[in-house]
């Protein structure tokens, strides 16, 4: 499978796209995932998502950039990234193919669905 697109419910808005001429691999998959998700949110995105949601983000944000030693004041005038919207459920737990979408393949995270507004992005 030279292509694969990766989804989550979650973060529906960002598409993850694997490619690989001679065959997706795991690093590909992984690598294309962290690239998507660490990408910074745009003002527009900002906007898009709203401000209550944002701050409900706030703590998850401020973690993964203590997370990162040495970097935290770095990452915090960076702003918000994509997978900060997971409020901390940032923890790999599996791919499933979507019957019916050849290869599309939900990510899943440790979370909870419930969490989340349904309507988010």
């Amino acid at each position: 499978m030279p292509e694969m697109v990766i989804v989550n419910d979650v973060l529906k808005r960002w598409q993850v796209v694997v490619r690989n001429s001679r065959g997706v691999r795991c690093i590909d998959v992984f690598n294309a995932v962290y690239e998507t998700y660490s990408e910074l949110l745009t003002p527009r995105e900002l906007a898009h998502i709203g401000e209550r949601y944002i701050q409900r983000c706030e703590r998850s944000f401020r973690q993964r950039c203590a997370d990162s030693p040495g970097l935290t004041e770095y990452n915090l005038k960076l702003g918000m990234r994509r997978i900060d919207l997971l409020r901390g459920r940032r923890t790999f737990k599996g791919l499933t193919p979507l019957p019916g979408h050849g290869n599309v393949w939900e990510l899943h995270f440790d979370m909870d669905r419930s969490q989340f507004p349904p309507s988010l992005f």
